[in-house]
C-alpha cells in the first residue's frame, strides 16, 4: 500500500473536537478556526510500532480519531516526511494505523497528534471573533485573503458573508482590494437582503449551540472538504433535502487581472436573515437570483445562454439521458463527470473551468443517488485512480430530474 495524498482533506461535523451542526452559528467561528488553521482533538501517543511502511500509534486511551482523516503527527522522526501529515488507514479504540513510506525502523513515543487543518493562516480576528481573515493559497501559489463575516445576531439564522482579496487592512479587517467582491469586503453583518452569502436560510435561531447529534434530525449529514487551495461546503441547512453547495474553488480562466481569484459560490436571497424557510430551491437549481457565484467582483454562471436564459447559476436539470455508460462501452455502472464551465453573466462568454469539483452526468433514474439529507454527500470511487469521491447534490427537493450533482474528489487539486 502506497502512502495516500494529504492535500485535500475532509472533515465531519461529528468529529471529536468539532461536534456541531449547520444551525449552530455560535460555534462556527471556533470550528472554522480548527478546520482551517489550528487542527483539533490533540492526543498524546504512548508508543509506536513500525512494520515496513505500516506505522501504528498507541495512545493507551480512547483517542476519538476515525479512518480517512489526515493526522498531524508531531514525532521528530516523522516530521520530515510529508510535513508529518498522514491519512489514517484504520483505527481501534486506542490505536491508529497509517501508511508512511520511508518510515524509520523505530519511532519513540510521547508526542502529540491532532487532526490536521487545511493549513490556512488566521491573520485577523475581531473582538468576539465574528470577523476573521485567513490566508489561503491561490492556484498559482500566491496568496489570497478570505474574509468571513459570521452571523452575530442571536435572533437571525446562520449565515456567513465571504470576500476573497489580494490585500486587507491589518488594523480594520477590511478587504481593501478594489477588484475583490465589494458587496462583502467590509460588511459587519451578513444579514442584509440581497447580500451574497453562505446562507443557512432554513436554520432556526433555536439551534445556535446544538451539537451534531442534537441537530442531526434537522440537518442530517454534515461533511466539508478543502485544501490549501479550496473549501467546499455541501450542507443541508434545515430543509428536508440537501440543497446548497457553497465554496471557494480554484479556477483556470483567461488571464485578466479582474479574474485572478478563486471562485466563490454562494446564495443571494433578496430578504434579510431574520426569517426562516424562505427558499426551497438549491443554489445550483434554475432559480434566478438565488444561486450566485463570483470571481473577484465579476458575477459568473455555470451554464451558457442556450441552457440558462433565466440567468440562474446553473440550469438545474438532469445532465444525461442515463446515469451510466451503455454496456457496449462499460460492463460496470460507470457515471462520467465533466469540468464545471464558467461563463461571465452579462455576456455569457466562456471564461474557463473549475478545479477540484465536477458536474456528474446523472439522470432521473434509479442509478442516480438517492437525494436525502441522511444519504448525501455519498462516497464513491474514481475508477481510473481509485481515489475516494464524494457526490453532493443541489436542486429542487429530492427531484432527480431537477438536480445538479457535484463530484468532489479526495485528491490533489494541484500537483507540484
Amino acid at each position: 500500500m502506497a502512502m495516500k495524498q494529504t492535500q485535500t482533506k475532509l472533515f465531519d461535523f461529528s468529529d471529536v473536537g468539532l461536534n456541531f451542526c449547520p444551525g449552530s452559528k455560535n460555534l462556527f467561528p471556533d470550528r472554522f478556526k480548527k478546520m482551517l488553521a489550528l487542527g483539533y482533538n490533540e492526543q498524546t501517543v504512548s508508543s509506536v510500532a513500525v512494520a515496513g511502511n505500516q506505522v501504528t500509534l498507541s495512545y493507551g486511551v480512547s483517542h476519538g480519531y476515525v479512518a480517512d482523516r489526515v493526522l498531524k503527527v508531531n514525532a521528530p522522526e516523522l516530521l520530515s516526511i510529508n510535513g508529518g501529515e498522514f491519512v489514517i488507514d484504520s483505527v481501534t479504540a486506542n490505536t491508529v494505523t497509517m501508511t508512511i513510506d520511508g518510515a524509520p525502523a523505530s519511532v519513540a513515543g510521547n508526542f502529540t497528534t491532532k487532526v490536521a487543518s487545511l493549513g490556512w493562516e488566521l491573520v485577523y480576528e475581531s473582538a468576539g471573533s465574528y470577523i476573521a481573515i485567513y490566508k489561503m493559497k491561490h492556484i498559482d501559489d500566491s496568496y489570497r485573503y478570505v474574509r468571513f463575516c459570521y452571523q452575530s445576531n442571536a435572533t437571525h439564522r446562520n449565515s456567513i458573508a465571504v470576500c476573497i482579496g489580494k490585500t486587507y487592512n491589518v488594523e480594520t479587517g477590511i478587504i481593501n482590494d478594489p477588484l475583490a467582491l465589494q458587496a462583502t469586503a467590509s460588511v459587519t453583518s451578513p444579514s442584509a437582503g440581497g447580500m451574497p452569502r453562505w446562507d443557512g436560510y432554513d436554520a432556526s435561531n433555536s439551534d445556535n449551540n446544538k451539537t451534531y447529534n442534537e441537530g442531526y434530525s434537522t440537518y442530517g449529514k454534515a461533511i466539508i472538504f478543502g485544501s490549501l487551495y479550496h473549501l467546499i461546503l455541501p450542507l443541508c441547512w434545515g430543509t428536508s433535502h440537501p440543497i446548497d453547495i457553497y465554496g471557494i474553488i480554484p479556477v483556470c480562466v483567461h488571464k485578466y487581472d479582474v479574474l485572478d481569484y478563486p471562485l466563490l459560490i454562494c446564495k443571494s436571497l433578496t430578504t434579510t436573515t431574520s426569517s426562516y424557510g424562505e427558499n426551497t430551491y438549491g443554489n445550483l437549481y434554475s432559480t434566478p437570483g438565488s444561486g450566485a457565484a463570483y470571481i473577484g467582483n465579476v458575477r459568473v454562471v455555470f451554464s451558457d445562454n442556450t441552457q440558462n436564459s433565466a440567468g440562474s447559476l446553473a440550469n438545474g436539470y438532469a445532465a444525461a439521458h442515463s446515469s451510466v455508460l451503455p454496456s457496449a462501452l462499460d460492463g460496470f455502472d460507470t457515471t462520467t463527470a465533466q469540468p464545471i464551465a464558467i461563463y461571465e453573466l452579462s455576456s455569457y462568454q466562456h471564461l474557463g473551468f473549475c478545479y477540484g469539483a465536477y458536474k456528474c452526468q446523472y439522470s432521473n433514474d434509479t442509478k442516480a443517488p438517492t437525494i436525502s439529507k441522511t444519504n448525501m454527500p455519498i462516497q464513491t470511487v474514481d475508477t481510473d485512480f481509485t481515489s475516494k469521491v464524494f457526490i453532493a447534490c443541489s436542486g429542487s427537493s429530492n427531484d432527480k430530474s431537477r438536480a445538479f450533482y457535484m463530484a468532489i474528489p479526495i485528491e490533489e487539486v494541484k500537483i507540484a
